[in-house]
């Protein structure tokens, strides 16, 4: 049985050279500018995507009164203020421009006499508009102790270093005084990392003695 033989048409050539080589060179230009413009436009995606998930995270300090107890707190606070989820990889703080290793650290440079609760913020994922509380820090002679809690409060430092669901990195110092993060490669090594896992019997160890 024999097989019909198949024609691919094909566009005839037009008889002028310099036509057909224009004709050529036009459809290879416009194949170029084709890709450019694919490629311009994954970019322009790349770019909007990353934008609607860019993370902000802010180191904040709170001290309010606790209803009619008379205790004063002082709140530490990571607040993602951004757009996207942030994953935190690194947490320092200082006292007076001295770095604290822990949380006895920090409640020994404010005074002590404290009961103390904390969450571990480290690889914690803080999705956007929440707020995440690092320690908590309540004295039950508030009266007398919120002047110097206040006091104490505006003496932290912070410097937090946290990544986008794409790896893109971001460190915020308080230090610096900058209007935004700065961008990382990747999170620096901190010299002393502030310690937030605590267990549950050093935080009862810190919790002050009954009279």
């Amino acid at each position: 049985m024999e097989v019909p033989e198949i024609h691919t048409p094909h566009v005839p050539p037009s008889g002028k050279r310099w036509l057909d080589m224009a004709l050529a060179a036009s459809a290879f230009i416009i194949s170029l500018v084709s890709l450019w413009l694919g490629i311009q436009h994954g970019r322009a995606m790349e770019k909007l995507v990353a934008a609607n998930s860019w993370p902000n995270i802010e180191f904040d300090t709170v001290v309010e009164r606790r209803g009619t107890s008379g205790a004063a707190e002082l709140l530490l606070l990571l607040d993602s203020n951004g757009i996207g989820p942030a994953r935190v990889e690194t947490l320092e703080l200082w006292h007076r421009d001295v770095p604290l290793a822990d949380i006895a650290a920090l409640t020994q440079a404010l005074g002590g006499g404290f009961k103390v609760e904390s969450a571990s913020v480290s690889g914690f994922v803080i999705g956007a508009r929440q707020k995440q509380m690092i320690v908590t820090l309540t004295a039950a002679d508030g009266v007398h102790r919120v002047a110097a809690l206040l006091q104490g409060a505006g003496a932290i430092t912070a410097r937090v270093c946290y990544c986008s669901v794409f790896d893109e990195c971001y460190v915020n110092d308080t230090r610096d005084r900058q209007p935004r993060p700065q961008r990382v490669k990747a999170c620096p090594v901190p010299k002393q990392p502030f310690r937030d896992d605590l267990s549950t019997a050093e935080l009862a160890a810190m919790a002050p003695k009954a009279p």
